[in-house]
C-alpha cells in the first residue's frame, strides 16, 4: 500500500510504499480511493502533539 509517513519527530513526511497490514480477529481492511491532511496532521509534523513516535503512518 501506499503511505504517507512521518519519518522522524522533526516534521519529516515520506510518501512510501509499505506491506499491506493483516487484520487480526475483529479488525477490519479498508480500501481508501483518497484521504487528506487536516489541521492535527500538521500540528503533529510541528511536535504539537508530544506523545506521538516516529515513524508512524
Amino acid at each position: 500500500m501506499k503511505a504517507l509517513v512521518l519519518a522522524s519527530v522533526d516534521g519529516t513526511i515520506e510518501f512510501r510504499e509499505t506491506n499491506d497490514p493483516l487484520p487480526t480477529p475483529g479488525d477490519v481492511l479498508v480500501r481508501l480511493a483518497a484521504a487528506a491532511l487536516n489541521r492535527r496532521d500538521f500540528w503533529i509534523t510541528r511536535g504539537g502533539y508530544p506523545n506521538i513516535e516516529a515513524p508512524c503512518v
